[in-house]
């Protein structure tokens, strides 16, 4: 795709808040139960990692992953002193499946990263976190990632603490880029900094790469399981009696050390009270096995749940639905006030439930019980009972401002006129994860799209403008990204459709603006012909009032169009038009704005003050594009820029012509440079348009010049034209 696209990328945003909250108890670990064996020799591994740039963790479910590094930070973090003094910090982040969106991942790992920083460090990582919050939606405002992550890379490299950032749950994560792009942070990363990564199955990271360099550590299933001697302190601290040394043999050879296989063998046996009895239950054991004709289902249900009271029966299967749960939030999904106290029982009797740090008194259920619990309950209760729950939960969520979690809550409830009307909401709110948003947008049957014709446009957007682009770092790359298919280019088209028929019914035709810029910034990235573009952008105006204010994302879209129609008039010589409509551009440019667009705008106004002779204005223009464009890294702008400023300045050879001019020449030239069209040229000197064709190839010859921009401003370095002579020939 070619530079000239303005909105390839969009980076270097000025920081602004997300207004939409991260579930903060995903930033902090579970907390630690009283009752652990201590694992020594896992621990006195876990500190040697710490000699290494990251650490993997890899085990299967219920292995106690979790368990063993929750274990070691509270042995050793927070408080600790290195060598130097600086205090050693953990920062955690638990990930579930809605963080596949590049966006929302780095948005909940850059805000653990804060931890690592000093106070006065502060500012500088959340307007690094800040450059993930766009205000406007794409394609307007692409992150700047690349951006975000240079500056937190900086800023962690000079913070005085060591640290270690855990993140639990890595298996559920899919997304190649979320890949990529931790491999460059764990790569940047300063040396004072190391990750551990918990996760199912082995990452897609570049481990062979980290190995031949010695720069990770690695503990795997056979690490995690019990050993003989652990699993008899296990059922020391758990059972009345020792179990006999037949019995834990029995143990040993069934479970393999599986810490979550010793943990439902616990409370299961917990109701027997003799040593006698506690060692036949263990010698007859089978449902554990995986010969065995019960399964781990049967297990949770038959041995664990239905060994409760009734009520909490039904308080475990209700809540199962909930990834999270708060004595408020399982009030509105149960409607039992006794929550509160059902929760504090579920605890005490260790039924999977882990108390979460942080403010709100939050709980999760194991992965393992939740799951069993869930399937249960559609058991007893069926799909519409679940469907109900999850409403519930759904309009506690949106009550409490997470529209994120209400969305999610509402899709499993399959009531999607709710979700379209909370995506909706979400949208005028700072919603920056495209890629949940496109999920969220295919999962809604077309009869409720077609009703909203906001819905219509922003799923076109996503579609046309993937967020795969924003991040397409070289220029085959974003061609082959931005070519799509014809059926899909139908699929968009006819959503466009529906959105203008929507909007033509409810008489609101801004929006109608916004689909034609919509297909503006299309053809643009197709790389088709710039009348294509400007075609479409004029369009756009026609429904959108040259000044006055608009809803936001619409007055962006106005500033495209005016940017490309008002570059169209300055190609055909239209100088001052095209400065009133770049002008506009510049104040519907919203700020923060788009940038990229923003320098454009600036390097265009550079060019039109000094073919007016406004050299004053030229240069505080150019210089600006200048000093943005290096930000930016547009090295396109900045030669740009450079080579107007040079001209400015005097820096560019101009000794005199080849050629003089010919007294039509130069006729020809002053009328050139008042704006006139060829055919005005023609009738102000009563000659035919083809003779006007003939003198201007010549006299851009003779200039060293190919177009009616660079030949004013030649022959205003070679004093060849003078304000009285094309003072009457301004533009009408």
């Amino acid at each position: 795709m070619s530079r000239d696209t303005p909105f390839e990328k969009d980076t270097n945003l000025i920081p602004v808040p997300s207004v939409l909250p991260l579930l903060e108890t995903k930033l902090h670990p579970p907390l630690l139960s009283g009752k652990l064996v201590r694992r020594t020799c896992l621990l006195e591994q876990l500190d040697a990692s710490l000699n290494y740039k990251v650490t993997v963790l890899q085990a299967p479910a219920g292995s106690g992953k979790t368990t063993l590094v929750n274990q070691w930070r509270y042995l050793h973090f927070p408080g600790v002193q290195d060598t130097s003094g600086a205090d050693a910090v953990l920062a955690w982040l638990s990930l579930d499946v809605g963080d596949n969106d590049l966006l929302r991942f780095w948005r909940y790992l850059m805000t653990s990263c804060l931890k690592f920083l000093a106070p006065e460090q502060l500012a500088s990582g959340q307007a690094a976190l800040a450059l993930l919050s766009p205000l406007t939606p794409s394609p307007f405002e692409p992150p700047a990632l690349d951006l975000a992550l240079t500056q937190l890379l900086n800023t962690l490299a000079r913070s005085p603490f060591e640290g270690v950032l855990v993140v639990d749950d890595y298996h559920v994560i899919e997304d190649a880029r979320v890949h990529e792009t931790l491999a460059f942070f764990i790569d940047y990363l300063p040396a004072t900094i190391h990750i551990l990564l918990l996760s199912r199955s082995e990452p897609p990271l570049p481990l062979l790469r980290w190995r031949a360099r010695g720069e990770v550590y690695e503990l795997q299933t056979s690490d995690l399981r019990f050993s003989l001697q652990e699993t008899a302190a296990f059922f020391r601290q758990a059972l009345p009696h020792d179990l006999s040394p037949m019995a834990l043999q029995q143990l040993d050879n069934k479970l393999e050390g599986w810490a979550a296989g010793l943990r439902l063998l616990s409370l299961a046996l917990s109701k027997w009270r003799t040593q006698e009895a506690i060692d036949q239950a263990v010698l007859s054991l089978g449902v554990l096995d995986t010969a065995a004709d019960r399964s781990l289902l049967d297990y949770f249900v038959y041995e664990i749940l239905e060994t409760q009271s009734e009520p909490i029966q039904r308080f475990l299967l209700q809540t199962s639905i909930l990834g999270r749960l708060s004595v408020t939030l399982c009030v509105a999904v149960t409607g039992d006030e006794q929550s509160a106290a059902q929760l504090e029982a579920a605890e005490q009797a260790g039924l999977f439930l882990e108390a979460l740090e942080g403010p709100g008194g939050w709980y999760r259920y194991h992965a393992l019980f939740a799951a069993a619990m869930r399937h249960e309950a559609e058991r007893r209760f069926g799909e519409g009972a679940l469907r109900d729950l999850s409403l519930r939960a759904s309009v506690w969520y949106e009550q409490e401002a997470l529209l994120t979690e209400a969305i999610e809550a509402a899709s499993l409830a399959r009531d999607m006129e709710r979700v379209a009307r909370l995506i909706e909401r979400v949208h005028t709110q700072n919603f920056s994860e495209p890629q949940t948003m496109l999920r969220w947008m295919e999962l809604l049957p077309e009869v409720v799209v077609r009703a909203h014709p906001m819905l219509c446009f922003l799923f076109a957007t996503e579609l046309r403008f993937p967020v795969k682009l924003w991040f397409a770092q070289e220029a085959a790359l974003a061609t082959e990204v931005a070519t799509i298919p014809d059926g899909e280019r139908v699929r968009i088209e006819r959503l466009l459709q529906l959105a203008e028929e929507g909007w033509q019914r409810s008489g609101d035709v801004s929006w109608i603006g916004a689909i034609w810029a919509h297909r503006a910034l299309s053809a643009l990235l197709d790389e088709a012909p710039f009348s294509s573009v400007v075609h479409f952008a004029r369009q756009a105006l026609i429904f959108l009032p040259r000044k006055g204010a608009l809803d936001r994302r619409v007055q962006m879209y106005r500033s495209a169009c005016l940017f490309f129609v008002g570059k169209e008039k300055l190609d055909l010589g239209q100088v001052s038009e095209a400065r009133e409509m770049l002008l506009q551009a510049q104040e519907d440019n919203l700020p923060p704005g788009n940038r990229f667009l923003a320098v454009d705008i600036l390097l265009t106004l550079g060019k039109i003050y000094l073919a007016q002779g406004d050299f004053a204005l030229a240069q505080t223009h150019l210089r600006q594009a200048l000093l943005s464009a290096r930000e930016l890294s547009d090295e396109k702008v900045i030669v740009e820029a450079q080579r107007e400023l040079d001209r400015l300045n005097g820096k560019v050879e101009t000794n005199g012509l080849v050629e003089p001019l010919s007294a039509h020449e130069e006729r020809v030239l002053h009328l050139l440079i008042a704006g006139l069209s060829n055919q005005e040229i023609a009738s102000e000197l009563i000659i035919s348009v083809n003779t006007v064709k003939y003198h201007i190839k010549h006299l851009y010859q003779k200039l060293g010049v190919s177009n009616r921009l660079q030949a004013s401003e030649a022959a205003r370095q070679l004093h060849l034209s003078s304000p009285s002579n094309t003072q009457r020939y301004e533009p009408r």
